[in-house]
């Protein structure tokens, strides 16, 4: 009993622990694991409970009930309504380390998206996705021209005031263009935002940026790096069409304060169907959400879907977005 006493605690500590990103940005990570916690809590909880120990079961189960209704918004979201022909958009974390992007290649042309966003894509990887472009004649990358610029952005539709590199502060980076589709402009954009252990001040990446480079941070979301890049990355989604979409590693989950945040600065959507991606090795109740697609406008997600696993740490979104006449 005493080692399930012990699980349950760290449960419920780990449940709790968010509370207090004010004092360390990171421990905001956790609330990626909701789920997880959730159903550990309410297993050790019964468990506990059947051997009598009811002050145990009644804390685990309070933890449950907290991070359920932690989560619960966001997946409550109503999907966007049918619509005559939908966009169908692809996002993968292609991973620096994938020992075979060719394989990657090859479901991505047949996945039958219209567009695709790509994140972690090195020099050599790009060269593998070069057998994309009899279907996807339409890109734009900054692969090799910045160290840290690792995005790509394939269309079968042509595109206009495509751009892809730095955007702002705390090196964040985006690869963009403006499509047409059933008549209607829509900007499409795919990023990539830091991991959440990162703190503002870590001298590893202050080493990279200018000396006084600015330090936005969204009100409410937690003293992170990746926050900060959210915070850029907000004021760069203002620039574009009311219509767009925004994809890529988030490193974030729908249900944390950094993309609450970012939705109500950027007007963007993302919330609904839960898309467990990483790790793509771990089954599915063991993943995590966070990677995402998000719609702003008149644009509602009508289907959110991961792929196989593509030799990546992150299995692919597959989003059906809902494009009014």
């Amino acid at each position: 009993m005493f080692f399930l006493r012990f699980c349950l605690l760290s449960g419920i500590v780990l449940s709790f622990a968010p509370l207090f990103a004010f004092i360390d940005g990171r421990a905001s990570a956790f609330q990626a694991c909701a789920l997880q916690l959730a159903a550990g809590n309410a297993a050790l909880a019964l468990i506990l409970l059947a051997f009598r120990y009811r002050v145990w079961a009644m804390a685990g189960l309070i933890a449950a009930f907290w991070n359920m209704a932690l989560v619960w918004p966001a997946i409550a979201h109503p999907k966007a309504p049918p619509a005559a022909q939908s966009l169908k958009v692809v996002s993968l974390d292609l991973w620096y380390e994938n020992p075979d992007p060719k394989k990657a290649a090859a479901w991505l042309l047949k996945s039958g998206a219209d567009v695709i966003g790509l994140s972690e894509v090195t020099p050599e990887s790009k060269a593998a996705l070069a057998a994309m472009k009899s279907v996807y004649p339409y890109s734009v990358d900054c692969i090799g021209q910045d160290r840290f610029c690792e995005l790509i952005l394939l269309s079968k539709k042509p595109i206009r005031y495509a751009f892809a590199g730095k955007v702002g502060a705390k090196l964040t980076y985006v690869a963009s263009a403006d499509i047409q589709w059933q008549g209607r402009d829509i900007s499409v954009s795919v990023t990539h935002i830091i991991v959440p252990f990162v703190k503002p001040d870590w001298p590893p990446i202050l080493a990279w940026v200018p000396a006084g480079d600015p330090a936005p941070l969204l009100a409410g979301a937690p003293p992170l790096w990746q926050s900060m890049q959210a915070a850029v990355l907000s004021e760069y989604v203002s620039t574009l069409k009311p219509d767009r979409i925004v994809m890529g590693d988030f490193n974030s989950v729908p249900w944390g304060e950094l993309q609450a945040t970012f939705r109500a600065a950027a007007g963007l959507e993302n919330r609904g169907a839960l898309t467990p991606s990483w790790p793509a090795w771990a089954p599915a109740p063991l993943r995590i959400p966070i990677d995402q697609v998000f719609v702003g406008g008149a644009l509602g997600i009508r289907s959110l879907a991961t792929g196989p696993n593509l030799g990546s740490d992150h299995l692919p979104i597959v989003a059906e977005i809902a494009v009014p006449h």
